[in-house]
């Protein structure tokens, strides 16, 4: 329904991604995939192949020292956040690699594959670009800790939580 499906445009007409979902509860906030990940799987898609798709099963956000700071300063704050930049994870889907792993809420990414993760968004483009059948090490501050923790996982194919193929 709706623009799904659609073009993404931008200011000059130009196509830039493919519009995939909206967020219900927030007024104009989409979701689309970028024009180059399109191409890139254009003839398969075309062939009626399957795509896999690397993911771990988290929801995230950016980190920062300034808003987890305030967050613990806060007295009527019950968790502690790491004071460090990377992307926290706000949820772990059941069943998930990341779930399968030991990652927890509230666990703040700070590397993939020793790559350094200073936001969401960096790590996402790390689980995007990785592929499904080859392990990832996820290196995250927890609570207090002083030492990130490992954890290893494979990027799975999103048909692995029973999703089908669109």
């Amino acid at each position: 329904p709706g623009n799904s499906g659609g073009p993404l445009v931008n200011e000059r007409g130009e196509v830039v991604g493919v519009n995939t979902c909206i967020r219900q509860n927030l007024e104009g906030v989409g979701f689309a995939v970028p024009s180059s990940t399109v191409s890139s799987i254009l003839e398969d898609l075309k062939a009626g192949k399957s795509i896999p798709h690397a993911y771990i099963g988290v929801q995230m956000a950016d980190n920062s020292v300034g808003s987890a700071e305030g967050m613990n300063g806060d007295p009527n704050s019950v968790v502690y956040v790491p004071e460090v930049e990377g992307a926290i994870i706000l949820r772990v889907m059941e069943g998930s690699p990341a779930a399968k792993s030991g990652l927890k809420r509230l666990d703040v990414i700070v590397k993939i594959d020793d790559v350094e993760i200073k936001s969401s968004k960096d790590a996402q483009r790390i689980v995007d670009g990785s592929s499904i059948i080859d392990e990832i090490v996820v290196k995250v501050m927890r609570g207090e800790g002083k030492t990130p923790l490992s954890f290893k996982m494979m990027p799975g194919d999103l048909s692995t939580l029973g999703r089908k193929k669109r």
